[in-house]
């Protein structure tokens, strides 16, 4: 179809009737440019050949469900909620909920406004340590923990606790990391080596009168060590399960002999549509 409005730098064209399957922006000179896409998924997604032209791309988006939309350093949102950040980093705001910034080191973090950003990535340049806490929370112990780490703003809020974190210094991160049906979480913390006994500290701190375990830190320079110590943590819990899964099939042997003589052995036998035009 072809559209009876003239389209205007910025606009979305969409022809499909399932999210943006099929959908466009209109560039510069009038030039097409197709939604990129990155999920797969049919979201609507804003490259920076587009925003590079605006100074407030996500005042321009504000209202529809653009799942990335990629931002220069001095848009007015970035500036308003991150501060004056370098030119030369790349900048997504995902979801509208977080930043994604991926640096000239090839690191990516995401941010929540009022984070410090520099802060992290100056730390992310020096030597790295990394460690992991498990807990365990039942019972008496959970219902402490979620009593001590309530929303005390919003009673009702049920998941404040799942948020809860502790304060750790610049540059330290938290993130959910591999668990087992033993404990309740895990998770791996890493940032710089020389603020490592600092980030423990504060993460016994969080846990004090809970039931917990803290691995101990271990330093690394570049990222092929950190895979390397993320591998030898995930092989020691893959022995524990194969412990497990031994014994169970040394159980399951003992059961089979013990039956033998009563069990017998039986082998097993035998769309088109239209195009539509919308605007956005």
């Amino acid at each position: 179809d072809i559209p009876d409005f003239e389209p205007q730098m910025g606009d979305v064209l969409v022809w499909s009737e399932y999210r943006y399957v099929d959908a466009y922006i209109v560039g510069q000179g009038g030039t097409l440019i197709r939604n990129p896409d990155r999920s797969d998924a049919g979201h609507l997604d804003i490259p920076l050949e587009i925003t590079q032209h605006m100074t407030d791309a996500k005042r321009r988006y504000e209202g529809m469900e653009v799942l990335e939309l990629d931002l220069r350093h001095d848009d007015a949102f970035i500036r308003e909620n991150f501060g004056e950040l370098p030119e030369e980093w790349k900048f997504t705001w995902h979801n509208d909920e977080e930043l994604l910034i991926t640096f000239p080191n090839g690191k990516e973090k995401e941010f929540l406004p009022g984070e410090d950003i520099l802060g992290w990535y100056e730390g992310s340049l020096k030597v790295q340590s990394c460690f992991y806490v498990t807990d365990d929370l039942k019972d008496d112990d959970l219902t402490r923990f979620q009593e001590k780490y309530r929303n005390k703003d919003d009673p009702d809020d049920k998941y404040a606790c799942i948020d809860a974190k502790p304060k750790l210094p610049s540059g330290w991160t938290m993130e959910p990391w591999a668990g087992d049906s033993n404990v309740r979480a895990m998770y791996r913390l890493k940032g710089p080596a020389e603020e490592a006994e600092a980030a423990v500290a504060a993460v016994r701190g969080f846990y004090e009168g809970f039931h917990h375990n803290i691995s101990e830190p271990a330093e690394y320079e570049s990222e092929e060590e950190e895979e390397d110590e993320s591998d030898e943590e995930d092989d020691d819990d893959d022995d524990g399960d194969e412990d497990d899964e031994d014994k169970d099939v040394e159980e399951q042997d003992d059961d089979e002999d013990e039956n033998e003589d009563v069990v017998d052995e039986v082998d097993g036998t035998g769309e088109n549509s239209k195009k539509k035009l919308k605007k956005f």
